[in-house]
């Protein structure tokens, strides 16, 4: 998404040319070819720091990306290689430095991975988008914020509601658990969902397959509360209609990885961010969250501390409390200037 953000913005500047490289089997394959975006594939291995036996079999495959990357980057005539981290990354990377390219990294979480600390050691610029990042490099770094593609800011309140067919009456609630959904978010949502109706209308992105039409709410409401229906939409997930949702809403409730954050950040909303536990991750997004709240109007909920009153308690703050002044990034256009003047 981030690299689908500065393309944008590349296809307004003549004297740009530009080449994706990813995975043979890759979400990016697959959203290139809906973008109309020159694509290379490659083969790469994930680099894990627990036992695994493909850790026997994956250096065959890095080693057959870089080759591949090698003979793209060449044939290609690259000036500049910008790698956003994750093990696609590290060939590209890798076969940029034999060939003396420029490399521009950028971290869009608050602490590295381990593909982007390895790619550090050869990249001739770091951009990231906190500055507490920058205690992780040994080489100067630029603080620039994440890309985030313009559709996200252009939404429209009015149709926002007319979408959703919401009245605005209520305080809207867009809950969202990322571009797969989040479980433990969507339990909270339909657990709850007579108390949450009863306050609130609510716009849910539930994740592939998950989404629940008029019946099963009204199922899940009991014939006592069945009429509060009227007040929740869910969907399994959206595309442009998302900048729209995002301007009908008052809150969101999210999971806390870089991209969600970074659009967060540009529609101006507060927020209640229940990150992924260090149970099934490596915590980037508890970092990602706390340093959110620490600078912009959010409040950060553990999943293993979640507690319902607490957060009934924070949606009524944050409803209440002015927004504090975000301190506007346009990281497309930094990233942009960047690469032009290398």
């Amino acid at each position: 998404m981030p690299n689908l953000a500065l393309i944008e913005e590349f296809r307004s500047h003549n004297d740009i040319k530009f080449l994706y490289i990813g995975g043979r089997k890759s979400m990016e394959k697959v959203m290139s070819a809906e973008n109309n975006i020159p694509f290379k594939s490659i083969f790469c291995g994930k680099l894990r720091r627990y036992f695994s036996l493909k850790n026997f079999i994956d250096p065959i495959f890095i080693f057959l990306g870089f080759i591949q990357s090698l003979f793209f980057i060449n044939k290609f005539k690259t000036d500049v290689v910008f790698a956003k981290g994750g093990f696609v990354s590290v060939p590209v990377v890798l076969a940029a430095k034999v060939l003396g390219k420029k490399i521009v990294l950028h971290e869009s979480d608050l602490v590295p991975g381990l593909a982007n600390r390895i790619c550090a050691r050869f990249a001739s610029k770091i951009l990231v988008a906190y500055k507490e990042s920058a205690d992780f490099f040994k080489k100067d770094v630029e603080v620039v914020g994440n890309p985030v593609r313009k559709i996200i800011t252009n939404g429209n309140k009015k149709k926002g509601l007319q979408i959703t067919d919401l009245t605005g009456n209520k305080p809207v609630l867009l809950a969202m658990g990322g571009s797969q959904g989040a479980g433990f978010i969507n339990d909270i949502i339909w657990d709850n969902l007579d108390l949450l109706l009863s306050k609130y209308e609510i716009i849910h992105i539930c994740g592939k397959d998950k989404s629940k039409n008029r019946k099963e709410i009204e199922v899940i409401l009991g014939s006592e509360d069945k009429h509060l229906a009227k007040n929740y939409i869910s969907y399994d997930f959206v595309k442009e209609e998302l900048a729209h949702l995002y301007a009908a809403c008052d809150l969101i409730i999210s999971r806390a990885g870089a991209m969600s954050l970074a659009e967060i950040m540009a529609v101006d909303k507060p927020a209640i961010l229940i990150p992924l536990s260090k149970k099934v991750s490596r915590g980037d997004q508890i970092d990602n969250a706390l340093a959110f709240a620490n600078e912009y109007n959010g409040f950060v909920m553990e999943e293993d501390e979640f507690d319902l009153v607490k957060f009934l308690q924070k949606c009524e703050e944050l409803l209440k409390q002015k927004k504090k002044s975000n301190k506007k990034q346009n990281a497309v256009k930094s990233i942009i200037n960047i690469l032009k003047n290398l």
